[in-house]
């Protein structure tokens, strides 16, 4: 089969983006400006990515470096005007009774998953540290899948959600001492705001669910050295790929707005164009795919265009809006309402049943 064409799918917005940058070029106060950003950082990546690293040149300048600079700006303007928009989302929806609260209540097996998630995590700071270079190697860590491992594991092992709820009542259902009452109240709060925090972590896992769930479906072994790496990997991205729609079937999720929806596009787009930008530079290391499209796709629609990383941030963009709505249907109305439906059902059962025996 013919690789797609790349100019056949969207060439205005191919074409538009080489002549912005042919303009740039010529522009008379641009040009030099670009000029020296340009050099600056041919000089930087000389002296370390390509100095140390191990993607080699032709790759790690498979985009011309000015094509980098011009990147890196627009990508921070677009960031920081949805950064603007939904500037102080998660303290208004905090603070919003409106708002979906609800205390999560975690049990040992959520104990468990995140014991086992963390054992993964180190697994590969074990393994990337026995490695030759293994500073640079260790970067590795810093890649969304292990991010969202991690943010996982606070959720998970979260001391504040396994504690057990305190009571306005003793045993007998007597009201407790005024002062006993104020300390459970303040506990109560302390414990809706670690719910609300970890809602929220999980909500933007869920949205983001295209990295672990693309991962584990086109994995690259390319940096794989040792055999039991592949066990982990299933073992880790399977657990990555399921527990979305575990949480939100147990937990669920924050509601969904327009707010949220430009929040969560500016953290993830500024992380990938940020510090994951700096950190390719800096290594050497194809982090995030930022400086060459992953092997397997190289050939494949636009990821063959110099541009990629623009329909890249476009494609991500909308399938963070099909992940935080199709978890939420699977978790909620094809996991949570049919167990609850038969539970309910076995509760009325186990009712009529009783009145039975004692009629």
């Amino acid at each position: 089969m013919e690789p797609l064409d790349f100019v056949q799918v969207v060439p205005a917005f191919d074409d538009a983006l080489a002549g912005l940058m042919t303009t740039l070029r010529q522009a008379p106060h641009v040009a030099s400006l670009l000029t020296a950003s340009t050099e600056g950082l041919e000089w930087f990546a000389e002296r370390t990515g390509l100095s140390w690293g191990v993607t080699p040149r032709p790759l790690f300048w498979y985009r011309p470096a000015d094509l980098h600079v011009v990147e890196f700006v627009l990508f921070h303007a677009f960031v920081l005007v949805l950064f603007f928009m939904s500037r102080n989302f998660l303290s208004r929806y905090m603070s919003n009774p409106k708002s979906f609260h609800q205390i999560i209540q975690l049990d040992a097996f959520d104990r468990m998953v995140g014991a086992i998630l963390f054992a993964c995590w180190m697994s590969q700071v074990v393994l990337k540290a026995i490695r030759p270079n293994a500073l640079i190697q260790m970067w590795w860590l810093i890649m969304p899948c292990h991010l969202i491992t991690l943010a996982w594991c606070h959720i998970l092992l979260n001391g504040d959600l396994h504690a057990e709820l305190p009571s306005l009542t003793d045993t007998d259902g007597n009201a407790k001492s005024m002062t006993t009452q104020l300390a459970a109240k303040r506990s109560l709060l302390v414990r809706m705001k670690a719910s609300d925090q970890c809602r929220w972590i999980a909500t933007l896992i869920a949205t983001y669910h295209w990295g672990p769930a693309g991962a584990a479906a086109i994995p690259d072994w390319t940096d794989h050295q040792y055999r039991i790496e592949g066990f982990i990997f299933v073992l880790h991205h399977g657990l990555l790929v399921l527990l979305p729609f575990y949480f939100a079937a147990k937990f669920g999720f924050l509601s969904a707005s327009l707010d949220f929806f430009l929040h969560s596009t500016w953290i993830a787009t500024w992380v990938n164009v940020g510090p994951y930008t700096v950190a390719s530079y800096l290594t050497g290391l194809n982090v995030n795919y930022h400086l060459c499209p992953p092997p397997k796709l190289l050939k494949m629609g636009f990821f063959q265009s110099i541009y990629y990383r623009f329909y890249v941030v476009l494609a991500l963009i909308v399938l963070s809006l099909l992940c935080r709505f199709g978890i939420s249907f699977v978790g909620w109305f094809l996991i949570r309402l049919p167990v609850q439906w038969v539970w309910r059902k076995a509760r009325r059962s186990e009712r009529i049943e009783g009145k039975r025996k004692t009629a």
